[in-house]
């Protein structure tokens, strides 16, 4: 995560609403330690700026996994198909084997 964060440029700092980017009603500040080094890291952010981030990173995520659902049902289609198949031909076959055990014992009689 980068900062977001406006800065001077804040238009609530330009416009005299605040004295600063810390005084904005729109900032954040955030800190993230690293488990391993220990070492801190503080991210300030533009609340509207960070959510556009936010749901673009979302929606990209969203457009991922419905391919990968639309690839895993393609991929089920195939084989329900190929499964379906060979269900209907093990039933031709099983119809075929008991129709000949039928005929042997009708000739037997």
């Amino acid at each position: 995560m980068e900062n977001t964060s406006c800065g001077e440029n804040c238009c609530y700092v330009k416009s005299g609403f605040c004295n600063n980017e810390t005084e904005c009603p729109n900032y954040l500040e955030q800190a993230w330690s690293n488990s391993k080094t220990g070492e801190m890291k503080v991210v300030k952010d533009c609340a509207p700026k960070r959510m556009a981030f936010n749901q673009s990173d979302i929606i990209h995520r969203q457009l991922v996994l419905q391919k990968a659902l639309e690839e895993q049902r393609n991929k089920f289609d195939i084989l329900y198909q190929v499964l379906r198949q060979l269900i209907e031909k093990s039933r031709e076959v099983i119809n075929e084997a008991s129709l000949k055990k039928l005929e042997l014992d009708f000739k037997d009689e």
